[in-house]
């Protein structure tokens, strides 16, 4: 997940080695993913975008990673 985030050129708040990332999106995409996904609003960064808190583990369906990446790519690209 970390990686594929990167390569869309997310920004992260801070860099972890862990299960935990922390990737700052905007408030927009943020509450269009929220639709869908269950996830924290970790930390306010501006009056636009907030740092959420993606947490997988061994258990999580690598389907619905790749169904995520893909709903954030469209909506970074701006297509939703």
């Amino acid at each position: 997940l970390k990686m594929a985030l990167q390569d869309l050129e997310c920004e992260f708040l801070v860099n972890t080695d862990t299960n935990q990332i922390f990737p700052i999106l905007s408030k927009r995409v943020i509450a269009s993913l929220e639709k869908k996904y269950s996830f924290y609003i970790w930390q306010e960064i501006s009056e636009d975008c907030a740092a959420v808190r993606l947490v997988t583990s061994w258990a999580t369906n690598e389907i619905v990673v790749q169904e995520f990446v893909a709903d954030l790519k469209q909506l970074l690209s701006g297509a939703v």
